[in-house]
């Protein structure tokens, strides 16, 4: 990517996490690591 568009997507996800109510993954009740993807499109 170029034109600033790796610092706005860097920007995008911050702000989605500042706002979003993350749980962690729990898998008999412990907590385990997850993937999430999160599809962003960006139009010039």
């Amino acid at each position: 990517m170029g034109y600033g568009m790796g610092e706005e997507y860097k920007r995008v996800l911050k702000e989605i996490a500042k706002k979003s109510k993350w749980k962690p993954g729990v898998h008999n009740n412990e907590k385990v690591a997850v993937k999430y993807a999160l599809p962003l499109r960006f139009a010039l």
